[in-house]
């Protein structure tokens, strides 16, 4: 099973492409300028333009609009193409995907964000997902498990020594989101149909799913660390081989209108 390595700054000519059995993970603070969101926003289909605008607050709509413009920019790279000119379609469970013709070796993504962070990750041929919560999201972990986890999942929080009950928490969560994210089946599957491990030390991994004796054998979840108080897991079928970790923040900001030109 491949290793989450560390981050790094990925060069110019790097993610031009990637192999099949390679994920790519990025993350990205959104917790942008007035000005960076605003040349974002310029990013946007009017179909993301128009949801944005209709958020109540503006941090909600700063948010939207940055890790939205950032998922542009990453794929851009790896389809060699204006970001404003990625098009994107949703299945039947709001899943988005790559919309002809931006969809070259079947490249397919997912993204998270919570408060100031953003994750992605990227990959070829292969169903991924991948969710991120702030610690700030446990205060209620164990109300929460009690009510809709796998009864050995809420368990296993409650019997973790209290400061450590918030970790757990969200390792259960963000594993079990990611999975969901993965199957791309969203809210039509309970979140007690299935379990995965709890503890933040142990090797995250799906254990047992109720629909189907074999699913768990299909997926392999991975830990992902993205700094500060945040929690992050990648769920991706089986056969990665490689994974890498990229900071997306680095030279997306928008110095003048020339730089903006280039976008």
């Amino acid at each position: 099973m491949a290793a989450v390595p560390e981050w790094s700054v990925p060069g110019d000519n790097a993610c031009r492409e990637i192999a099949a059995g390679c994920v790519d993970i990025w993350r990205s603070r959104i917790d942008l300028t007035p000005g960076d969101v605003s040349a974002f926003f310029e990013l946007l289909s009017a179909d993301e333009q128009a949801r944005a605008d209709r958020f109540r607050f503006d941090h909600h709509r700063s948010r939207y609009i940055a890790s939205h413009g950032v998922l542009r920019k990453i794929l851009g790279r790896y389809l060699d193409v204006p970001s404003k000119e990625i098009c994107f379609a949703a299945d039947s469970h709001g899943k988005p995907y790559l919309k002809a013709p931006c969809t070259p070796a079947d490249l397919r993504f997912n993204l998270s964000h919570s408060r100031d962070m953003a994750v992605y990750a990227v990959t070829r041929n292969r169903d991924v997902g991948i969710d991120v919560e702030h610690l700030e999201r446990a205060g209620s972990g164990l109300e929460i498990a009690r009510r809709f986890f796998a009864p050995a999942e809420a368990d296993a929080i409650a019997s973790a020594p209290l400061e450590l009950r918030p970790k757990a928490f969200l390792a259960c969560w963000t594993r079990k989101e990611a999975f969901l994210k993965a199957k791309g089946d969203g809210l039509s599957i309970p979140l007690n149909a299935f379990e995965v491990t709890v503890w933040p030390a142990s090797p995250p991994a799906l254990l047992s799913v109720g629909w189907d004796a074999s699913e768990h054998l299909k997926w392999v979840l991975f830990d992902v660390d993205p700094g500060g108080d945040y929690v992050a897991t990648l769920s991706v079928e089986q056969g990665v081989s490689q994974l890498r970790c990229f900071d997306a923040d680095w030279t997306w900001r928008f110095k003048d209108a020339a730089a903006r030109s280039q976008l």
